[in-house]
């Protein structure tokens, strides 16, 4: 079932096969090819007994790769698509649960925060409506979903936990990601951005960058 099939898993091109293009879109499902993650992955450690968050898990590309490099790991694995959800369960010994990670309520810390985040834009209103509030403060304009799941990713990270992340170039400039960009200076050091071109994704017309960042201890803390 891991088998590479072109540059994504077998069970992500099946899933590719099965369902629309309208509603990968609508989700801002974009599977991570394997390039990519592994270039990703080979900024870090993955150490024994690491906690590590894959909060918009698909179908596992990045747990697949995580398990492969070390199986003595602790992997929650979230997404708001029960299809997706079903598959990670029924292939990965994961913690996986059907939830909108921006939604819960209990804080658990993490070693690491490792994936692929969904994107698209969305309307301030919409995103309010969606109990999203809470991470407008990194919105200066139109919100964008993976604008707010940076900041709760950061956010998720043990003091000198490591977020890496495959998001698009579009945060490094305008208005409209201001906001997150000073919510990463203030909170974290950069370590890595490495940029790639917009043939990465199928169907996602952007480019794309791996983004790796170091959570900060709080100002004025020992």
């Amino acid at each position: 079932v891991f088998e590479m099939e072109s540059k994504i898993l077998k069970i992500s091109q099946q899933y590719y096969d099965d369902t629309n293009l309208e509603h990968r879109k609508k989700h801002g499902q974009y599977f991570t090819p394997a390039d990519i993650k592994s270039e990703a992955l080979s900024l870090i450690e993955i150490s024994d007994g690491d906690s590590i968050l894959e909060n918009s898990c698909g179908t596992g590309e990045f747990i697949h790769s995580i398990l492969e490099i070390n199986k003595d790991v602790n992997i929650d694995a979230f997404d708001i698509d029960k299809q997706l959800v079903n598959i990670v369960s029924k292939n990965f010994n994961v913690n996986a649960q059907c939830q909108d990670f921006l939604l819960l309520s209990e804080a658990k810390m993490y070693d690491k925060v490792i994936g692929n985040p969904p994107y698209f834009q969305m309307k301030k209103a919409d995103a309010i409506d969606a109990g999203y509030e809470s991470y407008l403060d990194v919105c200066a304009g139109k919100p964008n979903i993976y604008a707010m799941f940076i900041k709760a990713s950061i956010d998720a990270l043990k003091v000198g936990g490591e977020l890496v992340y495959v998001v698009p170039t579009s945060m490094n400039n305008g208005n409209d990601f201001r906001l997150l960009r000073e919510y990463i200076i203030d909170k974290t050091n950069i370590k890595n951005i490495i940029s790639f071109n917009d043939d990465c994704f199928d169907s996602a017309q952007q480019n794309v960058m791996i983004l790796q960042l170091e959570k900060l201890a709080p100002e004025g803390s020992n």
